[in-house]
């Protein structure tokens, strides 16, 4: 969240650029159906996300006689309480229980927003972006179909594709180092998680407690595919313009027309891309790079694991 609120002032730039796009190049029947499927996949997320705090929140209310039967001398969890916490008072009868209970339940629902909100706002600006790639694509597909100046219709589109190249560059500045931060840790919480659960698998099976690891553990990786199918798809609808350029009747027009279409074709040949911090491009190969790791880290846990309980 710090990472995010550091670089608001790019994401606001990007908010304006793309508002721009939209008035000059006229694209409010794409920009709707944008907002149309990120405000459907915004409101399942949101509901998930939050069913599961309150999951969350209320399974150690709900598990509390087992956990108490439990030996947890050894272990930071206070039964009662949604988060690995010292509480050395009784729960069942200390007045301040409440209030502990309650301020850790308001510090997980800002834990919440402080990712939901930038990764929503981060995805919206990206399938914006998307959106104009499709309508470049339509208008250069339609090129030929139409009465029109192909000429200058084609300025027209270069200039489409400049600006959202450059909107683009705006957005990357914002989301490195926050993409970064994802990368490393949701390598770390999927690895935790999956040990947890293994742990539990192996010695003796928390039915409530295993649900809470299994919970965050797919509410993390949802974060990491649908940043990486972002990622993913704005790399192939950019350089999918490159093949509409292409199949263009080029030949049959002067050789200014065809300059400019060269310049699509080779502008488009390097797809836009959203980078994590400069070292790896967000798309599904990053998605397998992250998943390859948290299985490194799992099994080396899980090997130690092994290794402590054979002595």
């Amino acid at each position: 969240m710090l990472v995010f609120l550091a670089h608001e002032h790019s994401y606001f730039d990007a908010h304006d650029a793309l508002n721009s796009l939209m008035k000059t190049f006229k694209s409010h029947t794409y920009s709707a159906r944008v907002e149309f499927v990120s405000t459907r996949i915004s409101t399942l997320y949101i509901v998930f996300l939050y069913s599961a705090l309150v999951h969350y929140s209320v399974v150690p209310l709900i598990d509390y006689n087992n956990c108490q039967k439990r030996d947890n001398s050894d272990s930071a969890l206070t039964c009662g309480l949604p988060n690995p916490a010292s509480f050395p008072l009784n729960t069942t009868k200390n007045p301040g229980y409440m209030f502990i209970y309650i301020f850790h339940v308001i510090s997980d629902f800002l834990c919440v927003q402080s990712v939901l909100h930038p990764l929503l706002i981060s995805g919206s600006i990206i399938y914006h972006i998307i959106g104009h790639l499709y309508m470049i694509q339509d208008d250069l597909t339609s090129l030929f179909e139409q009465s029109i100046n192909k000429k200058d219709k084609l300025k027209q589109i270069i200039r489409h594709h400049a600006e959202v190249i450059e909107v683009c560059n705006l957005i990357y500045k914002g989301l490195n180092q926050m993409l970064l931060m994802y990368t490393v840790m949701l390598a770390i919480i999927f690895s935790v998680c999956g040990f947890q659960v293994l742990n539990m698998f192996s010695t003796k099976i928390e039915f409530w407690i295993i649900q809470r690891y299994i919970t965050i553990f797919f509410g993390y990786a949802l974060i990491c595919w649908m940043l990486s199918f972002l990622g993913q798809k704005l790399i192939d609808e950019s350089t999918q313009v490159s093949a509409c350029a292409y199949n263009v009747e080029w030949y049959t027009e002067s050789l200014e027309f065809q300059q400019m279409i060269r310049l699509v074709i080779l502008r488009a040949n390097k797809p836009l891309v959203v980078r994590s911090a400069f070292i790896t491009n967000v798309c599904f190969a990053s998605f397998t790079t992250v998943a390859r790791t948290t299985y490194s880290y799992l099994t080396m846990m899980y090997n130690m694991m092994i290794i402590n309980k054979n002595k």
